[in-house]
């Protein structure tokens, strides 16, 4: 018997924060998109970083897991040993990408990431910003074979 290798029929992407030039969205106001686990296992979630404008001095991008039972009331996800990690480690540079692994099958059925950029100086800085979800999907067992 042999496995697919069609890994593109087992994954699908969604983009989560559409590119954009990010100002400041403090105390986590930047929303993205919302992913329904449905029938997946897991998400790869992808946080990458652009070119900042209006020199700032510094600049500080956070992105953090939430779920939700009906899409409306949000909650952050605990760590827990099925999710080690439920944030990203903290962009401080352009063109940086973060990767954030989630086990999905102890969330709700909704689940997002929410974003706070913060900037240090510059005049009218901006960060570019943009998000990203690979999600895998069910694959059939294979049979057992005697």
């Amino acid at each position: 018997m042999t496995l697919p290798r069609n890994v593109g029929g087992l994954v699908t992407s969604k983009e989560c924060l559409t590119p954009r030039a990010q100002a400041d969205a403090t105390a986590y106001s930047l929303v993205g998109s919302t992913i329904l686990k449905k029938d997946a296992h897991s998400a790869l979630f992808v946080v990458k970083s652009g070119p900042f404008t209006g020199t700032p001095s510094s600049v500080a991008i956070d992105a953090k897991l939430q779920d939700s039972a009906d899409g409306s009331t949000w909650a952050d996800v605990a760590t827990s040993t099925t999710n080690p990690a439920v944030a990203i480690t903290q962009i401080t540079a352009i063109n940086t990408r973060r990767f954030l692994e989630v086990n999905l099958a102890p969330l709700r059925e909704n689940v997002r990431l929410v974003f706070q950029v913060v900037h240090g100086g510059g005049t009218s800085p901006t960060t570019g910003l943009a998000a990203e979800a690979i999600v895998g999907g069910l694959m059939d067992t294979p049979p057992t074979h005697t």
